[in-house]
C-alpha cells in the first residue's frame, strides 16, 4: 500500500517572525490508501485542488502558499 503525505505552508505576510511575517505551516498525512505508487501520484493534483480550496474557505486571502506533495511506501501495512 502506498501512502501520500501533503506539506502545506500559507504565507500571509512574506518575511522572518522577528521582522513580522506570518506564516502557518503544518504537515498531514492522508487517510487514502493506493494499492500502488502510480495511483498515488495520479491523484496528486486532485488531492492540491482540493487543499487550496480549503485554504481559501477556511483563512482570510493569504499572499502566497506552498504545497509539496510525496507519495511513499506505508510498511506498516
Amino acid at each position: 500500500m502506498f501512502s501520500m503525505i501533503v506539506l502545506t505552508c500559507i504565507i500571509w505576510i512574506e518575511g522572518s517572525r522577528y521582522d513580522g511575517g506570518e506564516v502557518l505551516c503544518g504537515m498531514h498525512k492522508a487517510e487514502i490508501k493506493y494499492m500502488n505508487e502510480f495511483a498515488c501520484k495520479r491523484d496528486v493534483p486532485r488531492y492540491k485542488r482540493y487543499v487550496v480550496e480549503s485554504i481559501y474557505d477556511q483563512f482570510e486571502m493569504p499572499s502566497d502558499y506552498t504545497i509539496n506533495t510525496m507519495c511513499y511506501k506505508d510498511n506498516m501495512e
